[in-house]
C-alpha cells in the first residue's frame, strides 16, 4: 500500500481483494485501524465504480464535543496496473481545441 501524491491509496490486487467489502453498511466493530472497501456510487457495476477504503480512528476523548463517536477517515483506491479513473464527482469541462498547423 502506497500512498499518491492525491491522497489516494494504490493497492495491489491482492491487497484490494483482501478487503471487505461494505458498500451500503458499516462494519459492526469499531476498532481503531479496522480497514474495508465501498463502491462509490454503491449501485455501480464492480468494474466502474470508483472505490473507497475507509478506515476507523481513535475514539474521540472524554470532554471532546464528539466523545464516545468514532471517526473514520476515506481515501479513494487506486489499483496497480489499472488506469486511474476521474472520481464520480469530478465535472471535467469541454474545450474546444483547435491546432494550427505550421
Amino acid at each position: 500500500m502506497k500512498l499518491l501524491i492525491n491522497d489516494a491509496l494504490l493497492l495491489t490486487r491482492r491487497e484490494f481483494d483482501a478487503l471487505l467489502e461494505y458498500s451500503t453498511t458499516l462494519p459492526t466493530g469499531q476498532t481503531p485501524g479496522k480497514a474495508w472497501k465501498r463502491r462509490v456510487p454503491w449501485w455501480a457495476p464492480k468494474e466502474q465504480a470508483e472505490w473507497m477504503r475507509g478506515m476507523f480512528g481513535i475514539p474521540y476523548p472524554e470532554g471532546h464535543e464528539h466523545h464516545g463517536l468514532v471517526p473514520i477517515g476515506w481515501r479513494r483506491i487506486q489499483i496497480e496496473g489499472q488506469p486511474p479513473r476521474w472520481p464520480c464527482d469530478v465535472k471535467v469541462p469541454l474545450r474546444n481545441l483547435t491546432m494550427e498547423l505550421v
